[in-house]
């Protein structure tokens, strides 16, 4: 056995087999750990020092709370790979928007403390709905089925949404020059019945609903025009454009970004105040081609302590299970391994959402008996969202790796997503960062326990 070999099954670095290319959902290690059917159950190990210690450098950025667990809340942490929110003068808004919403709609798992956008856990949005259609005063039978129904025509209506949307991008790109919305009046025939069989399973289940729960109905109302795709809704919806971030991130952009009102439709309001402000200035900071000496900030950087992580409890971080699942071996690794964050900015942003969000969802009446037991479990809400400028994660392996030893991996061993090739050997420093910086990269959220 190697060091290398050491460093990876500590999961600091990841290897796939040899001669097979590094592929992010090979090489970010982001997994490390599976769900089994309850997901407060962790097998078969935490993830390594190295997320740990990452994870405890960001945490002062995100709140002041030493210990997480100890108010209800958890930390979820992403990779300098992890693609942010585009935000300044430049981007239009509704890109912005799009990307907020993405970004802070998805719910987290508790013990599982890797972010995802593609979290198996759904949409806070959704839940919500969700949770209020099936809270329940009194025992009304009839609400079962009413609910039941209600549900399938709502994700019904989503997906034929989505269909008729590919379709139009589809038409879009081949010359079509009519607007989304209007496009959909002469095509969303579909659509518009969906909808219009939505909102009589509504009036039926607040028909069926007794009198003591119509504040309940009038939320319900709420999140129904916020869930409105082709009409705004002050203050309930926001104007969005489903523009794929890889425009920003491959390379430089040769042209303006393929984006048009056109496309425009409306999703749930969240907002990041000063969010746009924050990303002119650093993009002010950080134009093309670099700027004078006068107008960069000074470098900042902050160092991961792997003796602190290794001795602070998982629990500090809101996720309490991982403190007595397995650790990953060889600890003694990280005594000659070191670590820290570059950065030219970081800055934690509130989530702000609309007229439709519940303070306090379980303070409402109990669920019904026959309410699906995600809703009894734990849910998360994202409130607030760390991004980063210019961030890159410097990773040194230790002095003695040998590169001819890296070099035999055949490109197969990685750090986050970034291959470590024969030239990092010993002492070598490993950069995980974005190949272009042109927007923010998102580092880690807060959620609250719902």
């Amino acid at each position: 056995m190697t060091l290398l070999d050491d460093l990876i099954a500590a999961n600091v670095l990841q290897a796939s087999p040899k001669g097979q290319k590094v592929t992010p959902d090979i090489a970010h290690g982001l997994t490390p750990f599976v769900l089994t059917g309850d997901e407060s159950q962790i097998t078969p190990s935490q993830p390594s020092l190295l997320w740990k210690a990452y994870a405890q450098t960001l945490r002062p950025q995100l709140s002041l709370n030493n210990d997480l667990s100890a108010i209800n809340q958890a930390l979820f942490i992403a990779s300098p790979l992890q693609v942010g929110i585009p935000a300044n003068n430049v981007i239009p808004a509704e890109v912005t928007n799009y990307h907020t919403y993405v970004k802070a709609d998805v719910m987290q798992t508790k013990n599982n403390p890797i972010y995802s956008v593609n979290s198996a856990a759904g949409s806070y949005f959704e839940q919500l709905r969700s949770y209020l259609t099936w809270s329940q005063s009194g025992k009304n039978l009839q609400l079962q089925s009413i609910r039941t129904d209600l549900e399938k025509a709502q994700q019904d209506k989503a997906t034929i949404f989505t269909t008729l949307q590919a379709q139009y991008t589809a038409l879009q790109a081949a010359g079509n020059q009519q607007t989304f919305l209007d496009w959909m009046k002469t095509n969303g025939v579909e659509y518009t019945a969906a909808w219009d069989r939505e909102e009589k399973l509504e009036a039926a289940y607040s028909a069926a609903q007794d009198p003591s729960m119509d504040d309940v109905v009038r939320a319900l109302d709420t999140m129904k025009s916020a869930d409105s795709r082709l009409e705004e809704k002050m203050m309930s919806n926001m104007p969005c454009i489903a523009l794929d971030l890889n425009y920003y991130t491959e390379s430089p952009p040769a042209t303006t970004p393929p984006t048009s009102p056109a496309s425009t439709f409306y999703r749930p309001y969240h907002q990041l105040p000063n969010l746009t402000a924050q990303g002119q200035q650093w993009l002010w900071l950080s134009p093309s081609p670099p700027p004078s000496p006068s107008l960069s900030p000074p470098p900042q950087s902050l160092a991961l302590n792997f003796p602190t992580a290794l001795s602070t409890p998982w629990s500090t971080l809101g996720h309490p299970a991982l403190d007595h699942a397995p650790a990953p071996p060889n600890p003694e690794v990280y005594d000659t391994l070191s670590a820290r964050l570059d950065f030219a900015g970081l800055q934690s942003f509130s989530v702000q959402r609309g007229l439709w969000d519940v303070s306090h969802p379980r303070s409402l009446p109990p669920l019904a008996p026959s309410a699906p037991s995600y809703l009894t479990a734990p849910f998360y809400k994202t409130v607030s969202v760390l991004l980063g400028w210019g961030v890159d994660l410097v990773v040194t392996l230790p002095a003695v790796v040998s590169a001819a030893d890296v070099a035999a991996r055949a490109g197969a061993v990685s750090l986050m997503g970034v291959p470590v090739t024969g030239g990092g050997g010993g002492g070598a420093e490993i950069h995980v960062k974005l190949a272009y910086n042109a927007v923010p990269v998102l580092l880690g959220v807060v959620a609250q326990e719902i």
